[in-house]
């Protein structure tokens, strides 16, 4: 079973999700708004959100928000404004549009998971040597042994 990238909480109703549901991310480039074109949309009640209001972009334990906006229609990270893009880790609370609707990011969701494509190669380098490690002393064991 795939494990999803991060959850997003709705905090408000979507066309698709309810209030309070919580939607796994499986794709790491998803698009939010109001066209049919989007992965989580809303409807025209939030007419303040723009057809095309923002993408979220997975970057392993990371998350870039890119508002697609106009100026009129602003995105907000827990209440501070983003103009051309922020970067984000976990809990965060996203709001399409001043007083639009709020989504909560929960990175992490499904902790236990081993998530290939979220390891740094920092990680794998450290594993490597692990490795490595374990390999030569059962050697040297071995020729301790005998």
């Amino acid at each position: 079973m795939t494990k999803p990238f991060y959850v997003i909480k709705m905090i408000e109703a979507s066309s698709k999700y309810g209030k309070g549901k919580k939607v796994p991310i499986f794709d790491a480039i998803i698009k939010i708004g109001r066209s049919d074109s989007c992965n989580i949309r809303f409807t025209d009640k939030f007419s303040n959100v723009s057809r095309e209001h923002l993408i979220l972009k997975y970057l392993g334990n990371k998350i870039e928000i890119i508002p697609l906006h106009s100026i009129n229609n602003k995105t907000y990270a827990n209440n501070k404004e983003i103009n051309k893009s922020a970067v984000i880790n976990k809990n965060t609370t996203i709001r399409a549009a001043y007083k639009g609707p709020r989504l909560k990011i929960i990175l992490n969701e499904s902790a236990g998971f081993l998530n290939i494509k979220s390891i740094e190669w920092i990680d794998v380098a450290i594993i490597c040597s692990i490795l490595l490690f374990l390999i030569l002393s059962i050697k040297i064991i071995i020729q301790l042994v005998k």
